[in-house]
């Protein structure tokens, strides 16, 4: 996307924003209506249709926020990454090792994620699960390209990261038994504040590298565990003594 359709899209945005930010004080006035009648179902049924309406607010304006033209060095990276960095991962991590990998395509979300110190389930923030798992989704390391499409947000804003990380004890077994990519129900919330040595990673691009690094030293995070792809690519051959072998762009330091 150029400078003018970013402008146009921004417009478009914030059109969306201002029809939701209505909606939203609307529902709030019918309902106080609902609580003061005793009507229970319509109470939870507004109350539902407020935490999406919040949602979608929060949305818009983190798209307004981050749009901005795209530029050659990053769509080329991103192409690299889908193209290769499944088989990269494959090749450097071992097979008995319970890394594990979560994806989110909106740089806004990944803000609010170390905000808050870690990954919640979708029953833990209010919202009804729509994908594979009923916990919080993740690949294995035998096939991560989930998790590298969701981090995906398509031309016109920045990439979005993912977080690799060990999970809980109790669910080491089913990830290794895991034999896609997908880790069948997902895992458990984590928080990585508390338990600091469950985060292994968080992946993005080169052009995100400097604002997750400053939002995990603002709220508490590890700044030294934030990577670019190729960057973490070299933290797993100091990890595992594993190497791995690819003529991408993915892999040469320029992309650190």
């Amino acid at each position: 996307m150029n400078e003018e359709q970013i402008i146009i899209r921004k417009k478009v945005y914030q059109n969306q924003l201002k029809t939701i930010i209505e909606s939203i004080e609307k529902t709030k006035k019918k309902l106080i209506e609902l609580e003061e009648q005793g009507d229970s179902y319509g109470v939870d049924r507004l109350k539902k249709k407020l935490a999406s309406d919040e949602q979608k607010k929060f949305s818009f304006s983190s798209f307004i926020k981050y749009l901005r033209p795209d530029f050659d060095e990053d769509i080329e990276e991103r192409k690299n990454v889908m193209a290769n960095y499944t088989s990269l991962i494959r090749q450097i991590v071992p097979r008995d090792y319970p890394i594990i990998f979560h994806g989110n395509k909106y740089i806004g979300v990944i803000e609010k994620i170390i905000k808050d110190g870690g990954l919640t389930t979708p029953a833990e923030r209010g919202e009804d699960s729509k994908t594979f798992a009923t916990q919080i989704d993740v690949t294995c390391a035998r096939d991560i390209h989930v998790s590298l499409e969701f981090a995906e947000p398509g031309r016109g804003l920045p990439y979005g990261a993912i977080f690799a990380f060990l999970p809980d004890e109790n669910e080491i077994k089913n990830v290794l038994e895991t034999y896609g990519s997908e880790v069948e129900g997902g895992v458990r919330s984590v928080n990585f504040r508390n338990q600091p040595q469950r985060l292994i990673g968080i992946i993005t691009t080169a052009e995100n590298l400097e604002r997750i690094c400053t939002w995990c030293e603002l709220y508490g995070l590890d700044s030294s565990k934030v990577f670019t792809h190729n960057g973490f690519l070299l933290e797993c051959q100091k990890l595992f003594g594993t190497s791995f072998h690819s003529n991408s762009e993915t892999t040469k330091e320029k992309s650190l």
